[in-house]
């Protein structure tokens, strides 16, 4: 059950907060938070019976039945005191299923406010947008790699107004600053700059062609930074 990506979502949750982990599946993230001393007050949630079996047994497994709340939910749909909640994570869902939960209410008509920290398998230029829209600004981005996946992990907080240029929305705020630093935001972008030029060679996409270019220029500019960091 060791995994860099779990340990990357957990160091994000301060100590004692509430936390509400949407998409629960096993329930790893829960068992780390908890097992991990971070914190008790948890609750895990899925919209599906099976994935929700598959947490429950886990639970057991690590000796934490009845150790936190554990239920069937859309989402945020039936999660009680909304508000109360400080921190949801959403990980291993698409960015667009994602964007969709964070828009939703739950029964007494509570929205999302809550830190989010957020690990989407795809379509992240749309969750992005979609953030901004909800008024959540950026705070952190990470790339995680494990078995040979570059997993994003986002971290944003509510504020009173939040605005991001498309170009962010797609490189990412603050993840195409880290491109310096870490080689595995690097191959990040590479292979984005890879997958828009074949898809731009099949769709002739302007917005696909225009992503390739984004992410080229980003590497273009990496590339001449360094270069004047060794002449120094």
């Amino acid at each position: 059950m060791k995994s860099k990506r779990i340990d990357k979502i957990i160091s994000f949750v301060g100590k004692n907060e509430k936390v509400l982990d949407i998409g629960t599946d096993h329930a790893y993230v829960p068992i780390y938070l908890y097992k991990s001393g971070i914190t008790t007050n948890i609750i895990a949630v899925d919209n599906n019976d099976k994935p929700l079996q598959s947490a429950i047994k886990n639970i057991k497994k690590h000796d934490l039945n009845g150790k936190f709340e554990v239920y069937k939910s859309d989402g945020v749909q039936n999660v009680k005191h909304l508000k109360e909640i400080d921190t949801i994570i959403i990980a291993g869902l698409g960015g667009n299923t994602i964007a969709k939960i964070l828009k939703g209410k739950n029964k007494d008509g509570e929205k999302v406010k809550s830190k989010l920290i957020l690990h989407p398998t795809n379509h992240e230029t749309n969750l992005r947008r979609a953030l901004s829209s909800l008024n959540y600004k950026i705070i952190d981005e990470e790339i995680v790699k494990e078995k040979n996946i570059n997993n994003l992990i986002i971290v944003a907080k509510k504020t009173k107004f939040s605005f991001m240029l498309p170009k962010n929305q797609f490189l990412g705020p603050k993840l195409k600053n880290k491109i310096f630093d870490d080689e595995n935001v690097e191959n990040y972008y590479i292979k984005k700059r890879d997958y828009y030029w074949d898809l731009y060679q099949k769709s002739n996409k302007n917005e696909h062609l225009k992503y390739h270019k984004w992410a080229k220029r980003l590497l273009i500019d990496f590339e001449i930074t360094n270069k004047n960091r060794k002449k120094k």
